[in-house]
């Protein structure tokens, strides 16, 4: 019994000091949370209320390119200086340095990347708002007049979730800097805190009886506390940020990669969370509640599997930073596996149990019919294999597969509207994967383990010639 107890203890206390155990603890929070709230949802809003929801995501998600992909060039340009990076390279890391352990953080270029994110979001807030503004004006308006109710109280719910938007983007670069002078950790913890007060604030209000406004709500306290814990857990953390004379950093410093990120991101939005939004204007609303129903579910099974890669990431960059490319790599391929299985498990069990447990909840919005059910798990695979590995390209500070990635969203959005015109969601389904099978789904794997490859076998040599010298 004593030996239980010991064995116990030590796994609680490993769990607590581990990255993917805390990023475990937030996914399940969240499938957990949303279980909660979900059924919650599914018995008080209508089917037409449950699409105008997902419409209102669908609009946020686009609006979030305003900020153009910024807060993931802190966080690497975060790991780059943690590994002792003099400066952001505008392509590429610094070279002609030897690999070490002990190369001291760059606490005066953290301080100046600090300055310059406080600087720059605050316009970034302010475009999303007028962002969100057209979004509402031109596609929640004339959804809301099909509902046949008062439009009032559907058109605030859409304010307060623009308002949320807004302050999610104002604060986003916190957690992202957080995680990249790597205090995972702590980012996960804030995240943890923030989804507890969500789920309660929408759960509270569904109860009440607010309809759509509820989940609103919920988003705005989201967005509040995690832009106010990360910040708070920054500053303690890193004291000395405060009190150094912050290093130039200027956005045109980030700004190659910031916006070769953008676009890059902007294409896998729009091979993935973009069939969303053309299912939001094509279809109905009931057909669009359960596009989205399904498309959240399989969203979630899709964050659980890239939870091995986000532990890594920043170490990925930092290893990369400091010459240490053969930990790069073997990150990089101790995450792969553990990714794909993950991923494959939740698939299966979102496909077998998914349309029973709704069935037992009495859900007025159901999935989609089993066979776009497959579809729309299979493009979550597919997506997948691509977003891991452009995401570890990008740790490099280079973006070789910009063009395929944006040729394929172009490709992806004109098929969809085609075929999502004349053969509905089944035609928006097989859009992306159309798009990207040309090219994306092969070339992209390849150039990153080209390059992870390439630059372990290099190092040995790079380290000789420096003992040499």
């Amino acid at each position: 019994m004593k030996g239980l107890f010991a064995f116990a203890l030590s796994a609680i206390r490993r769990v607590w000091t581990s990255t993917v155990g805390w990023s475990f603890a937030v996914v399940a929070l969240r499938a957990g949370g949303f279980l909660l709230v979900l059924p919650i949802a599914l018995r008080v809003l209508t089917p037409g209320e449950m699409g105008l929801w997902y419409l209102f995501v669908s609009i946020s998600d686009l609006c979030m390119a305003v900020e153009m992909g910024l807060a993931n060039s802190i966080g690497r340009a975060a790991s780059y200086f943690v590994g002792g990076a003099p400066a952001i390279m505008r392509d590429g890391l610094p070279t002609g340095q030897a690999p070490t352990l002990s190369r001291p953080p760059n606490v005066a270029g953290l301080a100046g990347l600090l300055a310059l994110s406080r600087r720059v979001y605050g316009w970034i807030a302010l475009g999303v708002v007028l962002a969100m503004g057209v979004g509402g004006v031109v596609l929640v308006a004339p959804k809301v007049s099909s509902l046949g109710d008062s439009s009032w109280p559907y058109l605030l719910a859409f304010g307060v979730h623009a308002l949320a938007t807004a302050l999610a983007i104002f604060g986003l670069y916190w957690p992202n800097f957080l995680s990249g002078i790597g205090h995972m950790r702590l980012s996960q913890r804030t995240l943890l805190a923030a989804l507890v007060l969500n789920y309660a604030t929408s759960a509270a209000c569904l109860l009440l009886g607010l309809g759509p406004l509820s989940l609103a709500l919920g988003q705005l306290v989201l967005a509040a506390v995690t832009f106010g814990l990360a910040r708070r857990y920054t500053r303690r953390v890193c004291p000395d940020l405060r009190a150094t004379t912050p290093q130039l950093v200027a956005l045109g410093d980030l700004w190659p990669s910031t916006w070769r990120a953008m676009l890059t991101a902007t294409g896998g939005y729009f091979c993935s969370y973009g069939m969303l939004f053309v299912c939001g204007v094509l279809a109905d609303l009931a057909t669009t509640a359960s596009f989205g129903l399904s498309f959240r579910f399989g969203a979630l099974v899709h964050g659980i599997a890239a939870i091995w890669l986000q532990a890594r990431i920043p170490g990925i960059a930092t290893a990369r930073a400091a010459g240490q490319f053969q930990t790069a790599l073997q990150l990089t391929a101790t995450a792969l596996p553990r990714c794909i299985t993950t991923l494959l498990v939740g698939c299966i069990a979102l496909y077998s149990a998914g349309p029973v447990a709704l069935e037992l909840i009495g859900s007025r919005t159901p999935l989609l019919a089993p066979p776009l059910l497959a579809a729309m798990l299979l493009l979550f695979v597919l997506d997948f294999l691509v977003g891991f590995h452009a995401a570890v390209l990008q740790t490099a500070n280079r973006f070789p597969h910009l063009p395929v990635m944006v040729a394929s969203g172009a490709g992806a959005m004109i098929i969809a509207f085609t075929l999502g015109h004349w053969n509905g969601v089944a035609g928006i389904l097989v859009a992306p994967m159309l798009a990207q099978v040309v090219c994306a789904y092969w070339w992209v794997p390849l150039r990153c383990w080209r390059d992870l490859l390439a630059s372990a076998h290099a190092a040995p040599e790079n380290q000789e010639s420096h003992s040499a010298a």
